[in-house]
């Protein structure tokens, strides 16, 4: 009971979806299972695209492997950033809606700390705090969909499904069809967002507090989980 969080994935080769039906502490104003419905099964959507083309005809020799392996030719923060996005589209809720969700990235930005390049924005640090890949998928899944269109990620999938010989499909079809690589698209979002909470900070009146908590060691320390 102190080693299970609430939370669920997907997973191929085998095919199969693993969820942990009891609803965590911390959620945010929807139906566990139907919140679970939306994101996990985005998923499945996403890595069922990939049963096409040279992939497919890969799969006739290596089963399920053939689509999961090239799954891995995809970032992570697209599957979460895409499935965030589905959860908030087709709901009254979902993270794309929660400030604290993007708290971390908004207060970044406003602060004016330099922004991470895109290597540590994905990878993350053991000594600064870097939003995670939801935060930053989301933020780009967005972006690039209304800036491009809404098929850029659908036909994003089907050309790494088609060309995974590529090794880095996903970053061709982005400079092919949109002219930037994902270091580009990562940049042209920060610059986006921070434009966004730049002009919304106008509009704000902020009181000034003393922080009574000093940092004294340099290294970034999470007290929220503590072991």
């Amino acid at each position: 009971n102190s080693s299970v969080l609430s939370n669920g994935y997907v997973t191929w080769a085998p095919r199969r979806m693993e969820i942990v039906a009891t609803p965590p502490q911390d959620s945010y104003a929807d139906d566990w299972i139907r919140q679970l419905a939306l994101h996990e099964y985005r998923h499945v959507v996403q890595i069922s695209q990939f049963s096409q083309g040279f992939t497919k005809a890969l799969s006739v020799i290596s089963g399920e492997i053939a689509p999961g392996g090239v799954s891995s030719l995809v970032p992570s923060w697209f599957y979460e950033g895409d499935a965030v996005a589905n959860e908030t589209l087709h709901s009254q809720a979902g993270r794309g809606r929660v400030p604290a969700f993007e708290m971390a990235l908004r207060t970044m930005l406003l602060t004016n700390r330099p922004v991470f390049s895109y290597d540590k924005a994905v990878y993350g640090s053991y000594r600064d705090f870097v939003p995670d890949a939801y935060q930053y998928g989301y933020q780009m899944v967005s972006f690039a969909s209304k800036q491009y269109g809404e098929n850029t990620w659908s036909g994003a999938l089907n050309y790494t499904a088609r060309n995974p010989f590529f090794i880095w499909p996903l970053a061709f079809y982005l400079r092919k069809r949109q002219g930037v690589y994902k270091q580009g698209l990562y940049r042209q979002t920060l610059e986006s967002i921070n434009t966004l909470y730049k002009n919304k900070e106008k509009d704000i009146i902020c009181s000034d507090y003393s922080s009574l908590n000093q940092r004294i060691d340099p290294d970034y320390t999470s007290y929220k989980l503590p072991h």
